[in-house]
């Protein structure tokens, strides 16, 4: 009898440690199960995350991009407006004329002046001031009243007189703008 006991001993041990072994695997497998569900959600997670980073690096680029197209354009008008400057500087240079050391001030030239509509055939070896008698006196292109007025100049202003027709005389306020003025609105200082 003895000898019948053992087997059904050791098929029952055979049993339980199956089940034990089935529950560790079973258990092993949820637990992997719950691993890989929580690996895939976090790579999801991140996966998303980096999509949308990477969209928002595409949309800073493409900024970038158009910040940098400005800023040639930009550059480009800049030396544009430099290169005119340049040019306008050279322009309104008068040229360099050998003078006496005696004159203190430069002869005037007139040649660029697109102002005038009469341009004096002799000019005064020097300019000759004058004071402003009346308000608003008109510089003109011409010596005449009928010639355009290029502009108005203030009462007891000084003005600078470096030709005459008749009476009238063509002057200066600053040495750039010229204009012809009737003598009786002047006085000479």
């Amino acid at each position: 009898m003895d000898n019948y006991d053992e087997p059904k001993k050791s098929g029952t041990a055979l049993k339980v440690v199956l089940i034990i072994i089935t529950v560790i695997a079973v258990v092993a497998a949820a637990a992997f199960g719950l691993l890989y569900y929580n690996a895939t959600t976090t790579i999801g997670l991140v996966r998303e995350r980096n999509d949308a980073l990477s969209q928002t690096i595409d949309e800073q680029k493409a900024q970038i991009s158009e910040y940098e197209k400005t800023v040639a354009e930009y550059e480009t008008q800049i030396a544009d407006l430099t290169a005119q400057l340049e040019e306008a500087q050279n322009a309104i240079q008068a040229p360099e004329v050998d003078e006496p050391a005696e004159q203190t001030k430069p002869v005037i030239d007139l040649s660029g002046n697109t102002d005038l509509s009469v341009k004096p055939s002799e000019l005064y070896d020097e300019g000759v001031e004058y004071t402003v008698d009346v308000a608003g006196l008109n510089m003109r292109s011409g010596p005449n009243t009928t010639y355009k007025i290029i502009t108005s100049v203030a009462l007891n202003s000084t003005v600078t007189a470096y030709a005459e027709d008749g009476e009238w005389l063509l002057v200066t306020t600053d040495g750039t703008t010229f204009g012809w003025v009737k003598s009786t609105f002047v006085t000479k200082k």
